[in-house]
């Protein structure tokens, strides 16, 4: 079922008129309203879709073993949203990869218990992940502004010649 949910919301956002409307918002609050588009709407209606997605997700996990929300229930499934989203960079096909690692890490720290390693490691091999990619991507981003800048600074200085 996430896969089709994945599928369906990459169709929304980069293939039809409402994702071009959503990540204009996104993009330039002002001049998506330059353009004509409601950005306060995009945003409640991305939340919308988003509690939708997210309630979907909490249902089947909730009525799946035991019918019921008790205190055994793990907490912080929204933080490892977060960290899923931010490691495939808020694209449908990086978001599917690195939910596939963070639940490949999940499933591991019950048998490495066994093996007598604490769980905590698997929470700093998480954390050292997270970070990498933050910074790799601060860096890189960083680079790159800094290219587009000196480029454009370039084109500005070039010379006119009279034809």
């Amino acid at each position: 079922m996430a896969l089709v949910v994945v599928i369906v919301f990459w169709l929304i956002v980069y293939k039809s008129k409402f994702g071009f409307r959503l990540r204009a918002s996104g993009a330039n609050a002002i001049a998506a309203r330059t353009a004509g588009i409601s950005s306060n709407n995009m945003i409640v209606t991305s939340m919308v879709m988003s509690g939708a997605i997210a309630g979907l997700a909490g249902m089947t996990y909730l009525l799946s073993t035991s019918h019921a929300y008790g205190p055994t229930r793990p907490e912080g499934y929204g933080f490892n949203g977060i960290a899923v989203a931010l490691l495939g960079r808020n694209h449908p096909a990086g978001i599917i990869v690195a939910g596939l690692l963070w639940g490949f890490l999940d499933s591991v720290a019950g048998p490495l218990q066994i093996a007598k390693i604490p769980q905590s490691i698997v929470l700093v091999i998480k954390a050292v992940i997270l970070l990498t990619v933050v910074i790799v991507n601060e860096v890189v981003g960083r680079r790159v502004a800094k290219r587009t800048a000196d480029r454009t600074a370039a084109q500005l200085t070039l010379p006119v010649v009279a034809a």
